[in-house]
């Protein structure tokens, strides 16, 4: 039995400001003291967690005895051995902002009727800004650390002068006749991972942190004296990856996908950049990071838009560019405004993701209802898979642990083998709903459901899960559990707002 021996959290609200980000943390305290903080925001944000059955959007990063966690509006550190306190947190606040293609619609909503209003919302995705930033948004939630330094995707920083949050301003009106692009506005800031000190923000238009004491110095603008600057009205992808001195980040410029190369210490200076491809006709996911994978001297790109992309990562050349075809629904969404573009209701994965295994580049798309792989020097098609196999709908990777992809959904895991192009090895149906992403060790899977984690065998029995034990997990909060980590000692849940370190169930 398991209970959440410490946790840290903050307020669920569409806007932050003044202290409310500031967030708090519990050790050792029994349930109903637990009970006590939940306010009536956050029940009714789990509210929304269960009936949409979805999952966290935020993740968690371990590396050098820190464990790194973004609240509502900052990025916290800890040290695992000692969590009475952060060990630093960011300089300044950000703001979260919803993107550009998700307010497109939330515009038509308004001006053309009440159809998908939030009020009314039956897409069962996340509509309000605080489940899109919780649950939705994996783009805005993205970080990942290279050489001992975190860089952080952040929204426009809070105005601590002003002591508000800036009200955004969509900058003209909707093109008529135009496919909502997945424009958005964010920066990518560079964090000393021991010490918190900031290091670089791109794009650098000015020093974040308006007139506070702690404010950095004013930077030249990206785009001085008029100029068009590469940094000019871009919205990061997804966390760089790091390539030597070099980190490579997929970015989107006016709604369009590039890849590019920034040099880690020269704070951010562009090195190269590489034009990828263009919003197609059926739209896109809007909250899928582009996941680059390195292999070699090669970057695979996964934009999410019908392509897949092999690149060059010292020089940007492009190797091969592979199409294919894109899968989902019609969506006449736009039609019932008197817009004759029609959009697709994707049917794809999560996050559009390669694994590079051998000769073979197996692709995860978020516009492509299936596993598919490629060789790596012709581009060649070799095999493919669906992701809805005997009723069951796989869209997210849990991980790779030798031969096997393990995949999971909010209903069922399983494992396909490499070697043997995509075969299914196993299947597993979960006995109740999972709403959290499961984790991968050397020897299981473990999976969270409700209020409990299942083990599982990572071979199978039989072409089934092979269930090794369960174990019940007291939260104190109501919530289901959320994303399951671990440092190697313990098992971390992330949740909605909440950051929890699992331990022994036995109270105080």
């Amino acid at each position: 039995k398991l209970r959440a021996v410490w946790q840290f959290y903050f307020e669920p609200q569409d806007n932050y400001s003044g202290d409310q980000f500031q967030g708090n943390s519990l050790k050792d305290v029994l349930v109903a003291e637990i009970e006590g903080t939940v306010t009536a925001n956050e029940k009714k944000v789990i509210a929304a967690w269960r009936g949409g059955n979805w999952r966290p959007a935020g993740g968690l990063l371990f590396d050098q005895h820190r464990a790194v966690w973004k609240s509502g509006a900052d990025l916290v550190a800890w040290n695992r051995d000692n969590l009475s306190s952060p060990a630093w947190r960011s300089l300044w606040l950000n703001l979260f902002l919803i993107d550009g293609a998700t307010e497109t619609w939330r515009q038509m909503f308004e001006v053309y009727g009440r159809y998908g209003n939030e009020q009314q919302n039956t897409s069962g995705k996340p509509s309000k800004s605080v489940e899109v930033q919780l649950f939705g948004d994996r783009i805005a939630q993205a970080m990942s650390i290279h050489d001992g330094v975190v860089y952080s995707i952040e929204g426009p920083e809070y105005d601590w002068y002003a002591k508000r949050a800036p009200v955004p301003q969509r900058q003209g009106g909707y093109n008529w006749g135009s496919v909502p692009r997945r424009t958005r506005i964010n920066y990518l800031t560079a964090w000393e991972l021991t010490t918190g000190k900031f290091l670089w923000r791109r794009p650098a238009s000015r020093a974040p942190g308006g007139e506070s004491e702690n404010a950095e110095a004013a930077t030249v603008p990206d785009g001085l004296m008029g100029e068009a600057g590469p940094f000019d009205d871009v919205g990061f992808m997804a966390a760089p990856v790091g390539y030597g001195e070099l980190i490579l980040a997929p970015v989107n410029v006016g709604g369009s996908i590039w890849l590019y190369a920034m040099h880690t210490h020269r704070e951010g200076e562009l090195v190269w950049k590489s034009y990828l491809c263009d919003e197609p006709g059926g739209g896109s996911q809007p909250w899928s990071p582009i996941q680059l994978t390195l292999d070699g001297s090669t970057v695979y790109a996964v934009c999410g838009t019908g392509v897949v992309f092999a690149v060059d990562a010292m020089t940007g050349v492009i190797r091969f560019a592979r199409r294919y075809q894109r899968t989902g629904e019609p969506n006449n969404m736009m039609q019932r405004f008197g817009n004759q573009m029609e959009l697709l209701e994707l049917d794809g994965w999560q996050e559009d993701l390669a694994i590079a295994a051998g000769n073979a580049l197996v692709v995860f798309a978020s516009d492509y209802n299936a596993v598919w792989a490629i060789d790596t020097q012709t581009a060649r098609f070799m095999w493919r898979v669906d992701n809805r196999p005997f009723g069951h709908k796989f869209d997210y990777v849990i991980g790779v642990h030798g031969d096997y992809v393990y995949l999971g959904g909010s209903d069922s895991v399983a494992a396909i083998s490499l070697k043997a192009e995509g075969r299914w090895e196993w299947v597993y149906t979960l006995p109740e709903t999972s709403f959290g992403q499961a984790m991968l060790s050397n020897d299981a899977l473990y999976i969270p459901l409700k209020s409990s984690i299942q083990k599982l065998g990572l071979t199978g029995r039989e072409g089934d899960g092979d269930v090794i034990a369960t174990f019940p997990v007291e939260l104190g909060t109501g919530a289901p559990l959320g994303n399951l980590y671990s440092d190697g000692k313990s098992f971390w849940v992330v949740g909605a707002n909440r950051l929890y370190l699992l331990g022994d169930g036995t109270e105080n």
